[in-house]
């Protein structure tokens, strides 16, 4: 059920068909195009099913041993259907094949008191990732970033 997407167009068009189902989250068309557009070029995983994807992650690799989830989401009539999880998980079991060893995201900070993105640390969290630190200075002041490690 899980797939490695290579095609570019269908990671675009993944990634662009989820978050736009995802207004919580995504409310900028500019930001799921930006997305879009990126994770054309990263690694990519769906969650397929009879050809239609249900969820998504997209894999940064980083300085050699450091991966980043980029962007992942599910359709919202999936979600917490353990549809996130195993995408993790493979993005997980993909970063370790290559031998690294830490896993980072970026998500909305706590301070920003924002309840949608409660729930996305929470799933972070569930994942086995800890804060590391928050900046300003990613997204700007209205918007502080928390990154997030997980030692894999």
């Amino acid at each position: 059920m899980i797939e490695k997407i290579v095609d570019e167009k269908l990671k675009y068009s993944i990634t662009k068909s989820v978050l736009s189902s995802l207004p919580q989250w995504f409310a900028d068309p500019k930001a799921v195009e930006r997305y879009a557009k990126e994770s054309e070029k990263l690694t990519f995983f769906a969650y397929m099913k009879e050809e239609e994807a249900f969820g998504f992650i997209s894999i940064k690799l980083l300085h050699g041993h450091t991966g980043e989830i980029f962007v992942m989401g599910v359709l919202p009539s999936f979600r917490h259907q353990g549809i996130g999880k195993l995408l993790f998980q493979q993005a997980e079991s993909y970063l370790k094949s290559l031998d690294y060893d830490c896993i980072l995201v970026k998500t909305l900070a706590e301070e920003a008191h924002y309840e949608p993105y409660e729930e996305t640390r929470r799933f972070y969290m569930a994942m086995g990732f800890k804060p590391l630190c928050t900046t300003k200075e990613i997204w700007g002041e209205e918007n502080p970033c928390l990154i997030m490690s997980k030692t894999i």
